[in-house]
């Protein structure tokens, strides 16, 4: 009974330790919590091919306009972390450059035809330039971020992008389209880190952008008015 009785006792004394030792390991991730965040906002090319022959003209994309209600707009959101607000900034382009490149992206992969122009444009028809190819796309960023709790032991993600999408003929000056989409995430893990809100604002984003590009009424758009043909 004395051996049995040690054992349980050394047991006890290493679960003890075990459990020491993974508490004092998340404190020391949780001292080690920079003092900013930077990632880098890209969207995440769909990995089977979604090229299809086009309509033969071309298209400009406006920079998509920031209109996200908050103070500073180079912000990507913030996690709270011990009292403390650590920021989320974009390590290369700035949340408009990185949502018109991303819609870029997924038109000429869709086969379609772009100019190298990327002008401003405030989504009002007046102000739509003839010389934009046969269309424009512009719109707005009215969400998108993340925030996020380095707490102990579970570390939560929360992230949000809403976008507004117009279409315009610019011969005409008109506008031809118009929608919203808004996409969310949620995620609760053990660890934190810079590479995980990269990736769970980066997903976000792209599903937005498919969910906005790749709906069967957008594409429908396009196709007819690009080729100035009602569609079967």
């Amino acid at each position: 009974m004395t051996i049995l009785v040690g054992n349980r006792r050394s047991e006890w004394s290493v679960s003890a330790a075990t459990a020491v030792l993974c508490l004092l390991a998340l404190l020391g991730l949780q001292s080690c919590t920079p003092a900013v965040y930077q990632i880098n906002l890209k969207f995440i090319p769909p990995e089977q091919d979604i090229h299809q022959a086009r309509p033969d003209a071309r298209i400009t994309v406006a920079v998509f306009n920031d209109v996200r209600q908050m103070d500073d707009r180079l912000l990507l959101g913030q996690i709270k972390s011990s009292g403390n607000i650590v920021p989320i900034l974009p390590m290369r382009e700035h949340v408009p450059e990185a949502v018109t490149s991303g819609i870029r992206d997924f038109l000429s992969r869709a086969g379609y035809k772009l100019t190298d122009e990327r002008p401003s444009w405030d989504l009002k028809e007046p102000t739509i330039n003839p010389n934009w190819g046969r269309l424009v796309i512009g719109g707005n960023i009215d969400t998108l971020e993340l925030t996020g709790e380095d707490a102990i032991p579970v570390k939560t993600y929360q992230t949000k992008v809403r976008l507004t999408f117009i279409l315009a003929d610019t011969a005409a000056r008109k506008i031809l389209y118009r929608s919203s989409v808004e996409t969310s995430s949620a995620l609760k893990d053990i660890s934190l880190s810079g590479e995980q809100i990269e990736k769970e604002l980066n997903t976000t984003l792209t599903d937005a952008l498919m969910k906005m590009l790749n709906d069967p009424a957008t594409l429908r758009k396009l196709d007819e008015a690009l080729s100035g043909k009602k569609l079967q």
